[in-house]
């Protein structure tokens, strides 16, 4: 983008692969009051024949990091109080696991009405 006349950067990324147009240029979109001499002269429309026979994609974007400056050199320390073992068994539960049970899936298949 950029690097040719604006009318071919617009043109070219409304293509498709293998795709063919005709493309008419004002001098707006062309080489402008300047021109291209000797070649084009000022103010002059170009006709242009495009194929866009390959492409290489965009380089996929990161999202660079954004965090105070020194953060990572500090380590996370927790507070005194953080409790580390995790929590199997929340409010309402006895801690049982059913085993079976009745499903959708019939007998012998625990429960589970999955496939077939």
């Amino acid at each position: 983008m950029g690097q040719v006349i604006p009318g071919w950067d617009r043109a070219v990324i409304q293509m498709s692969l293998y795709q063919r147009c005709m493309c008419t240029f004002t001098a707006k979109y062309g080489y402008g009051e300047v021109g291209y001499p000797p070649q084009i002269p000022a103010n002059s429309p170009l006709w242009v024949d495009i194929e866009l026979i390959s492409f290489r994609p965009r380089t996929a974007w990161t999202k660079p990091l954004i965090q105070h400056p020194g953060l990572s050199e500090k380590p996370y320390i927790p507070p005194d109080n953080f409790d580390f073992t995790p929590n199997l068994h929340p409010e309402g539960s006895d801690g049982e696991i059913e085993a079976g049970g009745e499903g959708e899936g019939g007998e012998g298949d625990g429960g589970f009405g999955g496939w077939g």
